[in-house]
């Protein structure tokens, strides 16, 4: 390892067809020994997927989603199922098991402003469509294992989601990309189109 490397940057786009229309989780992150920044990128979904389709059955699942209504259980509930805010950051030092989300703090202004600008410069050298803002590419890309068809929109295997190919392919053109560069990107191999 580097040692003159301070920090990792994770991302995550997808895990398994847990929304509408095969909708993934976008999320990148930053971090470091004593903080972890996180931005979700699509704050209005489901982490855990519609449905909670996103989080194996077993006995933990279990006891939080059957007593979700118990005052005492509201928290966990909460942490595991709930909605997350655009921006999460965890003081590691503080809070090592990464349970309380202190981005809005003014005090750790300085450290969340560093951090997101730092994950967004890496970011943008990388390329990363959603920072990039054509992030629908995510959305198009097919899946090849099992659809769960009760979530509804595109659940067709092994294809295309020919919707979302022409949204980043119209983002791409909004952003000044030539039509070389929008068709390598979003032109899915032949017979595969949905």
């Amino acid at each position: 390892m580097d040692p003159s490397r301070w920090f990792a940057v994770t991302g995550r786009e997808r895990h398994s067809h847990s929304r509408f229309d095969n909708l993934g989780y976008p999320v990148r992150a930053i971090h470091t020994l004593e903080h972890v920044y996180i931005q979700n990128l699509a704050p209005d979904r489901w982490p855990a997927g519609d449905q909670y389709n996103d989080v194996d059955d077993g006995p933990t699942r279990a006891l939080i989603l059957d007593n979700r209504q118990r005052e005492d259980m509201q928290h966990y509930f909460e942490l595991a199922f709930g909605k997350r805010p655009a921006e999460e950051l965890f003081d590691l030092k503080q809070d090592p098991f990464c349970m309380v989300n202190v981005s809005d703090k003014p005090e750790m202004a300085v450290v969340r402003d560093r951090l997101r600008q730092h994950l967004e410069n890496i970011l943008r050298e990388q390329q990363d469509p959603r920072i990039l803002g054509y992030g629908d590419i995510f959305e198009a890309y097919p899946r090849y294992m099992g659809m769960r068809k009760t979530l509804g929109g595109f659940v067709e295997k092994d294809a295309y989601n020919g919707n979302y190919l022409a949204k980043a392919a119209q983002a791409m053109r909004e952003r000044g990309y030539g039509e070389a560069e929008i068709s390598r990107m979003c032109q899915p191999k032949a017979g595969i189109v949905k």
